[in-house]
């Protein structure tokens, strides 16, 4: 089986004593578990007052790495979020950028999300929506961050139908019931996270069907662990 891993980071998460992973620790620990490639993004962006700097550090440190599509994330609640999409863009191994709402508190209701969808479906690029990092029940006490509203998710899904985006969870019931259910009917999600994945990693078959066409959309959950 050829898996692809849609869900994937370097760094360290600050709330908890996990490995450290770089690209290269990342790239040797996917193959153990025989994931041949993945999209990874840097974790440094989540926390960080604008991504820029930890997207240079992802694409330069991912570079010889071919199993490693480097994943940029952008704030467009940021007034340079055009600059640093040009910059990923610029990249030949970009395939795909990633938004995280929750965590650089905007709503995909925002003006400059729209007009960043329709930048990035002009440079060619997919939309990765983070819906959510860590199950709240894990989360740190003092940083209660929810998830994406479904609600707003359905929204924001049917605004931009002909855009293909995946919308990456951590397990998720309620998104993944909502995607594979009514949201799917409407925008056909080809879905689900693969049962017999390697214990304590799950993977996205949309990527594929998401990242080359339009009028689609994918749900992942799960990290590699």
């Amino acid at each position: 089986m050829n898996y692809f891993d849609a869900h994937t980071w370097i760094g360290r998460w600050p709330f908890a004593f996990c490995d450290v992973h770089s690209p290269a620790t990342l790239s040797t620990h996917l193959k153990k578990h025989g994931i041949r490639q993945a999209l990874v993004s840097p974790l440094d962006a989540v926390f960080a007052p604008e991504p820029g700097p930890a997207n240079a550090d992802l694409l330069r440190e991912t570079r010889g790495l071919m199993a490693l599509h480097p994943v940029p994330v952008i704030n467009p609640a940021l007034g340079n979020w055009r600059e640093e999409l040009a910059n990923a863009a610029g990249d030949p191994r970009v395939r795909a950028v990633r938004l995280l709402p929750n965590y650089h508190n905007y709503r995909l209701k925002l003006r400059a999300v729209d007009e960043l969808m329709q930048a990035a479906l002009e440079r060619g690029l997919r939309v990765i929506i983070q819906a959510r990092l860590i199950d709240e029940r894990h989360e740190y006490h003092a940083m209660m961050i929810k998830g994406v509203p479904v609600k707003e998710l359905d929204t924001f899904l049917q605004l931009h139908a002909k855009t293909p985006v995946l919308v990456s969870d951590e397990a998720s019931t309620a998104i993944r019931g909502s995607l594979l259910g009514g949201v799917a009917r409407q925008y056909h999600v080809p879905a689900r996270p693969s049962s017999g994945a390697p214990a304590g990693v799950r993977l996205a078959h949309a990527l594929p069907h998401c990242c080359s066409g339009a009028g689609k959309v994918g749900y992942s959950c799960g990290i590699a662990g």
